[in-house]
């Protein structure tokens, strides 16, 4: 049960990120740029479309992980440096 809350919570803070939805909107501007360029290739069109979107899906998978990591480690380091700050101040 808490594994599932924790797995929600993530999400719901990497789909607020603007990086994600920028990602997302240049994946598919690539996508639709390699339909594009299949009539190109000269009768391999699909396997250009196949190749592109499996290679694509890698890329923007690595950049994916990249980015809602460093952007939850850091909003971690923020919580925690907040946290210690006014448990550790006299009063």
């Amino acid at each position: 049960m808490r594994v599932l809350a924790i797995a929600r919570n993530t999400f719901r803070e990497a789909v607020r990120d603007r990086v994600v939805h920028l990602l997302f909107v240049f994946s598919l501007v690539l996508i639709a740029g390699s339909r594009v360029l299949s009539p190109l290739a000269l009768g391999e069109g699909e396997k250009i479309v196949k190749d592109l979107g499996l290679s694509l899906i890698g890329l923007f998978g690595v950049l994916l992980v990249v980015f809602i990591g460093s952007s939850t480690s850091f909003s971690r380091n923020r919580f925690a440096a907040g946290n210690s700050s006014s448990a550790s101040s006299p009063g």
